[in-house]
């Protein structure tokens, strides 16, 4: 299986035996166009600040599915796409190895967005 980093950044794996794998950016980056729109304000401390409502549209840079790869994006990106070949590194809690610092350095496993057959 071929992996392509859809991302601007090295990523890190930590495989079942303990094993690490980085996956260099491939140098294209899948993005997605969003459409905004103000829906309130809210205020605190006589501060006031708008809550926009977010709508993901059209997805910039994805490949064409290719047999036997596989694209890592964000997970914007691969919930857009609804696609079984574009999934993300799944930073929840069960699978993100952090440092000290709160910063992912490394994930242990991949995630999708859309239901196997």
């Amino acid at each position: 299986m071929k992996l392509v980093n859809l991302t601007p950044h090295t990523l890190s794996f930590r495989g079942i035996g303990g094993e690490y794998l980085d996956i260099q950016p491939s140098g294209v980056v899948a993005r997605v166009d969003t459409i905004t729109r103000q829906v309130k304000m809210v205020s605190e401390s006589d501060i006031e600040i708008p809550v926009n409502r977010v709508c993901y549209t059209n997805i910039i840079n994805l490949p064409e599915p290719e047999e036997d790869t596989l694209y890592i994006s964000s997970s914007i990106v691969a919930m857009t796409a609804n696609r079984k070949d574009v999934i993300s590194p799944d930073t929840s809690r069960d699978s993100a190895i952090r440092d000290e610092a709160g910063r992912v350095i490394a994930v242990k496993a991949l995630q999708t967005f859309v239901l196997e057959e």
